[in-house]
């Protein structure tokens, strides 16, 4: 084995080693600890399968163990959200396909604590998301592709609508 390979896999050991401690850590707190620059330590965050935060602009990072997303796809930790997923916008689809009744534009923000209105329509046109104006919402209700799933969610919806009307009298 090369001397170079060798220091990789050191390093790569240590970047892991930080994680274990740590939990949670930024690509700069990383640099300094390593003593790389910014493109080494992307590289082993890469090679470790950290993911990123879908908050905060990915500052965050979580180096999962099989324990990690053991309840859901999608955890918070300190403020920080992580999505087994990856990115924003497949964390976006999770929540929304796996909601009973679909999700406004403000239910998904306070799912993933992160603005989503400028993302939203995006989706939308990219056939990433399914979107209906129900009655007694304000805005737009966020649905599931799938027809079945969209169908029991709208139902959902209402229903829930009816009940907030029946306590509220």
């Amino acid at each position: 084995m090369e001397w170079c390979e060798i220091m990789r896999e050191n390093k790569e050991h240590l970047v892991k080693s930080i994680f274990k401690r740590d939990r949670i850590v930024t690509v700069e707190d990383l640099c300094k600890e390593v003593g790389v620059k910014e493109p080494m330590i992307r590289r082993y965050i890469g090679n470790i399968e950290a993911v990123s935060s879908i908050n905060c602009n990915s500052k965050y990072y979580l180096l999962p163990d099989f324990n990690t997303f053991k309840e859901s796809e999608l955890i918070e930790i300190d403020g920080k959200v992580f999505y087994k997923g990856g990115t924003l916008q497949s964390a976006l689809c999770y929540i929304v396909n796996q909601s009973p009744c679909g999700l406004d534009a403000g239910e998904i923000k306070d799912r993933l604590k992160t603005l989503v209105s400028a993302l939203l329509p995006k989706m939308v046109s990219d056939g990433k998301v399914f979107r209906r104006k129900i009655a007694g919402v304000r805005g737009f209700v966020y649905l599931s592709l799938d027809g079945a799933v969209r169908k029991k969610q709208i139902a959902a919806r209402k229903e829930s609508l009816i009940q907030k009307t029946d306590t509220a009298t």
